[in-house]
C-alpha cells in the first residue's frame, strides 16, 4: 500500500501593501541574510512600510492560510531605491539609521562602508530592479518561486519595462541556479559590504512565455 501525503491548503498569491509589511519584515529577518537584515527588523519594517507607498514599487506574496511563505518586492523605477527612501523623509531615514547603529554597532558599519563602496565601484543602473525573492525552504520545490518571478514580470510588463536586474551573492548556489533556468544573464561582478556578488539581466517576456498565464489562485501540484 501507498502512503498518502497530506494535503496542503492551496496557495493564493496577493499583492503587498501595507497591512502585510509586519508579515513581510518578519519573514525578511527569518528567511533572508544580507545588508538589509543586518540592520534589524525595526529597520526591515521601516524599508517596506517606506517603500511600498513609492510610486513603481511593488511586491505580491504567496500565502497559505494567510501564512507569508513567500515573496517577491521590487521596482519599475530604475532610480536608486535608497535614494528614494532617504528622499521621502529624510530625518525618519536618519532616525532609524541611528537606532541601528546603536543597537548593531558592527552590522551598521558593514552596510555604511558598503554604500560607500557603491558610489564609486557599485552599480549604477536605469533598469528596472528585482530587490527581493524568496520562498520559506518548507514549500520549496513547488514551483512558488517561478511564479512569484511570473507575478513580477505581470506586472512589470503592464507598465511598460521590457527587461530587469537583479544582484544576488556568488556563493548562493540555489538562487544562481534558480535566476540561470529563468533566462537570466550574467552581466558583471561586484563587491559591497564585503560580500562578492554577480549581477543579472533578464527579459521580461521570456520569463512571462515560460510560465504562461496565472490565477490568483494557485494550488501545489
Amino acid at each position: 500500500m501507498t502512503a498518502q501525503l497530506p494535503s496542503l491548503e492551496p496557495v493564493v498569491f496577493e499583492r503587498l501593501g501595507q497591512t502585510h509589511v509586519p508579515q513581510l519584515a518578519l519573514f525578511h529577518s527569518q528567511n533572508l541574510g544580507g545588508q538589509l537584515t543586518w540592520l534589524g527588523p525595526s529597520f526591515i519594517r521601516y524599508f517596506y512600510e517606506t517603500s511600498l507607498k513609492l510610486p513603481g514599487t511593488f511586491g505580491w506574496g504567496s500565502f497559505r492560510k494567510d501564512e507569508l511563505v513567500g515573496f517577491v518586492f521590487g521596482s519599475a523605477d530604475g532610480e536608486s531605491l535608497l535614494k528614494r527612501i532617504i528622499q521621502k523623509n529624510p530625518l525618519q531615514w536618519g532616525a532609524h539609521s541611528l537606532r541601528s547603529a546603536l543597537i548593531h554597532p558592527f552590522r551598521f558599519s558593514r552596510v555604511a562602508w558598503g554604500l560607500l563602496q557603491g558610489l564609486f565601484h557599485g552599480v549604477h543602473s536605469e533598469q528596472p530592479e528585482l530587490h527581493y525573492i524568496a520562498v520559506r525552504a518548507d514549500q520549496r520545490g513547488r514551483h512558488m518561486g517561478g511564479k512569484l518571478l511570473h507575478y513580477f514580470c505581470t506586472e512589470l510588463s503592464a507598465r511598460g519595462p521590457t527587461h530587469f536586474e537583479l544582484s544576488v551573492g556568488r556563493d548562493n548556489r540555489e538562487a544562481l541556479r534558480f535566476y540561470e533556468a529563468n533566462g537570466g544573464q550574467v552581466i558583471g561582478d561586484y563587491e559591497t559590504a564585503g560580500l562578492k556578488m554577480k549581477r543579472f539581466s533578464f527579459s521580461v517576456q521570456r520569463i512571462l512565455n515560460k510560465e504562461g498565464p496565472l490565477s490568483p489562485m494557485d494550488s501545489p501540484s
